[in-house]
């Protein structure tokens, strides 16, 4: 098994005020227009992939913004997709397969600076902050997440079928290992 993206936690995430959702392989959010799985997908795009978020990503903008995830599966196996470097820098944080990660912005915009990335210390409980290599050894870690949008109109995506379309999306996403093999 490779690492998964078990549980994602957000606080003060543009409509997730305090939100916890359980993740699996697959785990297709259904819900009514502007009922927040937009804002879930993009609070666990913004774990992996450090942004700068603007005023209206907070939810209350004298709070910090934090989303928490829980990786599982990080067997040996899975590490050996990183460097040496990155192992070292990862494995003391690593508890029976599991590492935790935190991403905080305390304020809207500023520098990417502000925004740090915590990992929890399993040997203290404590969360450690902005541990050197440790964001570059997640993306290493994780696949780049992609986003797939709702069809607008199934007949001119699948008439496209161009990369930016959500047709174009998925095919690519089935395609290349074919082409890679």
């Amino acid at each position: 098994m490779s690492a998964l993206l078990e549980m994602v936690e957000i606080r003060n995430y543009k409509s997730c005020k305090e939100t916890k959702i359980q993740l699996e392989q697959f785990t297709p959010l259904i819900g009514y227009n502007n009922s927040g799985k937009s804002n879930i997908i993009s609070a666990i795009q913004w774990l992996l992939r450090k942004s700068v978020l603007d005023e209206g990503s907070f939810n209350d903008t004298e709070r910090p913004l934090e989303v928490i995830g829980r990786v599982v599966g990080v067997s040996e196996e899975a590490l050996s997709v990183l460097t040496a470097e990155q192992q070292q820098r990862i494995r003391p944080y690593i508890d029976n397969e599991v590492l935790t990660i935190k991403r905080v912005q305390p304020s809207p915009g500023g520098k990417a600076a502000d925004i740090k990335l915590h990992v929890l210390n399993p040997a203290n409980s404590q969360w450690a902050a902005n541990p050197t290599g440790i964001d570059n050894a997640i993306s290493s870690l994780l696949p780049e997440p992609i986003r797939i949008g709702a069809m607008e109109d199934a007949a001119e995506d699948s008439a496209k079928s161009k990369t930016t379309t959500t047709i174009g999306k998925l095919l690519a996403e089935f395609i290349e290992p074919v082409r890679q093999a």
